[in-house]
């Protein structure tokens, strides 16, 4: 592991010199992200599967199953102290938080089970749904919560809630690595 740690430092070293001074002299004092991104912990997923360098654009909330109610100091961060206009709750493909929503509780860590219980009741389990449709429920799921709790900075248009599925095997049948727009606004735009 000492090798891995190694290489990541190195990495840092050559980002630093790469980038210069000036990068980091657009970045200091105050933060001015136009979104706030509410997606899964899996190492699967990062941002640059939406954009090059995030930095001062991605206000990121990562949280197993992106829940936001697990989150919610952080979401409101994003969107109360810093005024994004955007919140972005994005699902994946292949989602282990979901799937250990579907086990009934008890084969987890009980922090764990905590944090999946509001996906548990949220959810009615059909043997013969997908996993990909159990996760599209969970996205829609977080938009209501989201368009709930925001509910007038939303009225107001200053806040867009958007929820998309980021496919990265094809379940969707859209395509790998694609992101799929679920919800903008409490409309669903998911089509099968």
């Amino acid at each position: 592991m000492r090798d891995k740690l190694l290489e990541l430092l190195n990495y840092n070293k050559d980002f630093k010199e790469r980038v210069g001074q000036d990068y980091f002299d657009k970045i200091q004092g105050i933060q001015t992200p136009w979104l706030t991104l509410v997606a899964c912990c899996d190492s699967r997923i990062h941002t640059n599967i939406m954009m090059e360098d995030a930095t001062n654009e991605v206000f990121e909330i990562r949280v197993i199953g992106n829940v936001i109610e697990n989150a919610l100091g952080s979401v409101d961060y994003g969107i109360y102290q810093l005024h994004t206009p955007m919140l972005f709750i994005m699902g994946h493909s292949d989602c282990g938080a979901i799937k250990g929503s579907l086990d009934e509780r008890g084969k987890l860590q009980e922090s764990i089970e905590d944090t999946l219980e509001p996906i548990r009741k949220n959810t009615k389990i059909d043997v013969n749904k997908k996993l990909s449709n159990y996760v599209i429920d969970n996205i829609e799921n977080q938009v209501k919560y989201a368009l709930k709790r925001y509910k007038t900075l939303v009225e107001n248009g200053e806040l867009v809630i958007a929820g998309g599925y980021y496919d990265f095997d094809n379940s969707s049948g859209h395509g790998c690595g694609k992101i799929v727009l679920i919800n903008y606004n409490g409309e669903n735009t998911y089509t099968k």
